[in-house]
């Protein structure tokens, strides 16, 4: 997850799945994340063109579901300034239900 930063385009949107191997718990999870980047002049970022903007908003629940596989987490970042590993843990990770009467 490291490297995400260094592979988001700053002046056009795309769209990125990424793998998360990770431990939780002492176990091991492979979470695939899909992040929508769209860059809007922000944050160091190069406005992307309206056009362009518009064209991916509205195509990325179509991306999603061609991919076949379940999407464990969804991000919407204008840049990579705006993903944080922590954060990221924290929504993926299972959260102990203490309702349950396992």
């Amino acid at each position: 997850m490291n490297d995400i930063a260094s592979q988001l385009p700053i002046d056009i949107p795309a769209f990125h799945f990424f793998k998360w191997i990770h431990q939780f718990e002492g176990n091991d999870f492979d979470s695939l994340i899909f992040i929508f980047s769209c860059p809007d002049g922000s944050a160091g970022t190069k406005s992307a063109p309206v056009r362009a903007r518009m064209l991916y908003s509205s195509s990325k629940g179509r991306v999603e579901s061609l991919i076949g596989i379940p999407v464990n987490l969804k991000l919407e970042i204008n840049s990579a300034k705006d993903i944080n590993i922590q954060e990221i843990h924290e929504k993926i990770s299972p959260q102990n239900d203490s309702s349950c009467d396992c």
